[in-house]
């Protein structure tokens, strides 16, 4: 095109074209603390030139398209380190629940309630036969036996509480996989017409990091412009506009703890609770399933030892009242270590009977023996093939829980210096600088400026030619 009008037409696309800019300026600042907001800009370039009596003649500017900052490198490895710290995350925070059940630091823990225990008896043994002293017993006896109860209780109450969490947590993780779906819909709409999406993906990649955080996944986009999401390693959550959910069901061989499947949506499911590896689900899972039961085993095994060691020799024994046989502690109802310590208490007989408590080894007056005897039974190993004494085993116990918790609130650290490193860096490629904004704003404003002086001239130009016409 050519000649004034031809001029007019490069004036109107320089305003279109600096307008546009501003625009996208504009909605930058607009979003500069919008979380998961990637900066834009309008991508602009010179016309299709046209042949004119002098040449290619130029024909202005025109908007190429709306451009995105973003590094897909950068996006997927802070998918993977999330997962991780998603992981550490719930580990940490869990693990100092734990350490609470165990705690011993103003003397008033199971490790000294045992102690006092074994003592009482041997106070009783300085006076066999003063019934204020038996009743300590009963009483030392009974703490014992509260506070395996209360330690047991809350192991699986946090236990059935993290597995009402994992079932929180799949409701989330469906949730989002059903608007990344929505969103592979929109996107491939709109992307089809060769316009790019760029809120709709900045929204779509904020759901990804979201559901990074709570499981393992990794996806890819294809032709289509729409993402598919694996879940556990080979599970596909989303499939384009798809979901296939994951399901909860509980485990008859794990105390009917929920297992998790995947519906594949033909109506079969597959179990993939051991393929969760990473994020805020596998950190309940692992809790849940390995580290409560062993410390609810190492509890059982502890008060199994207590209670079979105290029961054998204290049934040699014979009481105030001449009675022989009688058991201190109720006689576990497996017989093995399995729910001891929440099975554990007082023998009926003798916490209503302390004159029945067996401080003698035969009915001579005075008789101490076998109160000595089971205040003995504290620096004993009675845990099987542990050689062990109880206070030891119980330290050991404790003493492997601080390691854990002290390794995981370590690698937790690390993996959040990790985590906002790489945030960092993403934010330094796609975030926005208000100062950069302003700077550009300025630019696009002049440039809008001279397009419409450009204008006024030849509109001036026409009023003059019309002017010779006349």
């Amino acid at each position: 095109m050519a000649g004034i009008f031809g001029i007019l037409d490069i004036g109107k696309s320089a305003i279109f074209g600096q307008q546009t800019a501003i625009g996208v300026t504009g909605h930058n600042i607009a979003n500069v603390n919008t979380p998961g907001y990637s900066r834009q800009r309008a991508v602009l370039e010179s016309g299709i030139p046209v042949m004119s009596e002098s040449g290619l003649m130029g024909t202005g500017v025109r908007t190429k398209e709306i451009q995105r900052s973003y590094d897909k490198f950068l996006t997927l490895q802070l998918s993977t380190e999330q997962s991780t710290y998603g992981k550490l995350e719930t580990e940490n925070e869990i693990i100092s629940q734990l350490e609470s059940f165990f705690n011993d630091s103003e003397g008033q823990g199971l490790n000294s309630a045992i102690s006092n225990f074994f003592n009482s008896f041997q106070d009783l043994a300085n006076d066999p036969e003063n019934s204020s002293v038996r009743s300590v017993v009963v009483a030392r006896g009974r703490e014992v036996s509260n506070l395996f109860n209360n330690i047991d209780s809350n192991l699986k109450k946090l236990q059935k509480s993290l597995d009402a969490d994992i079932k929180v947590n799949l409701s989330d993780i469906n949730r989002i996989s059903g608007e990344i779906a929505d969103l592979n819909l929109e996107i491939s709409k709109i992307e089809g017409g060769n316009v790019n999406a760029n809120d709709l993906r900045d929204r779509r990649e904020s759901l990804l990091e979201e559901l990074s955080q709570k499981i393992n996944i990794n996806y890819f986009e294809d032709y289509n412009n729409q993402v598919t999401v694996f879940a556990g390693g080979e599970s596909p959550i989303v499939e384009g506009i798809n979901v296939n959910k994951l399901e909860t069901s509980p485990n008859a061989g794990n105390s009917n703890l929920l297992d998790i499947n995947f519906n594949n949506g033909s109506g079969s499911t597959i179990n993939i609770t051991n393929k969760i590896t990473d994020g805020n689900l596998a950190g309940l899972i692992e809790l849940r399933d390995t580290s409560i039961p062993k410390y609810i085993g190492d509890m059982d095994e502890l008060a199994a030892g207590i209670i079979n060691g105290v029961n054998s020799q204290h049934e040699l024994g014979t009481g105030l009242d001449g009675s022989t046989g009688n058991a201190f502690f109720t006689a576990l109802q497996s017989g093995l270590s399995n729910g001891a310590a929440g099975e554990m208490s007082l023998n009926p007989t003798v916490r209503d009977n302390p004159e029945k408590i067996a401080a003698a080894l035969t009915s001579s007056s005075g008789d101490n023996q076998n109160a000595l005897n089971i205040a003995d039974l504290q620096s004993s190993s009675l845990l099987g093939n542990n050689t062990q004494n109880f206070s030891e085993f119980y330290a050991s116990m404790v003493g492997e829980l601080g390691v854990e918790a002290n390794n995981i609130t370590n690698y937790y650290n690390q993996q959040e210096s990790v985590l906002t490193l790489l945030k960092n860096r993403r934010e330094s490629v796609s975030g926005v600088s208000i100062d950069e904004e302003l700077t550009d704003l300025i630019k696009y404003q002049n440039g809008y400026s001279a397009a419409a002086r450009l204008i006024s001239t030849v509109d001036k130009m026409l009023d003059e030619m019309m002017n010779m016409i006349r």
